[in-house]
């Protein structure tokens, strides 16, 4: 089963500043997950996924960062127990190295949830 999540739904960036968002997995039964990163921004953006260590003190990186190309790039990574471990909270966070004129950003999060035995 999947269960899809908008991490980011059109969102127009006009800085570069990153911008950041939390995302609860809702469950610990995921086997991967999937992001999927669609921008018309007229600058490329970086996009970063991070998540808090057990005890929440320290912030560590999931997977490497990717670059979503400028002008209709779309980029995705799966993310699985084998290549990054999988966690309960996910941090996103986009960013532009020069500040855009024009566009929006989209990601999505595919879970997909192991199914009950």
């Amino acid at each position: 089963m999947m269960i899809a999540h908008r991490a980011i739904n059109a969102l127009a960036i006009l800085d570069a500043i990153a911008h950041t968002c939390v995302i609860n997995a809702e469950c610990q039964r995921h086997e991967k997950v999937e992001i999927v990163a669609s921008s018309s921004l007229d600058q490329p953006v970086d996009i970063q996924v991070t998540t808090l260590t057990p005890g929440g003190e320290a912030t560590l990186n999931v997977g490497d960062p990717f670059t979503v190309a400028a002008l209709t790039g779309q980029e995705s990574r799966l993310l699985t127990q084998d290549t990054s471990g999988l966690h309960r909270y996910y941090n996103l966070s986009a960013q532009c190295a020069v500040a855009p004129a024009a566009g929006t950003l989209t990601v999505t999060m595919y879970f997909y949830v192991k199914e009950s035995s």
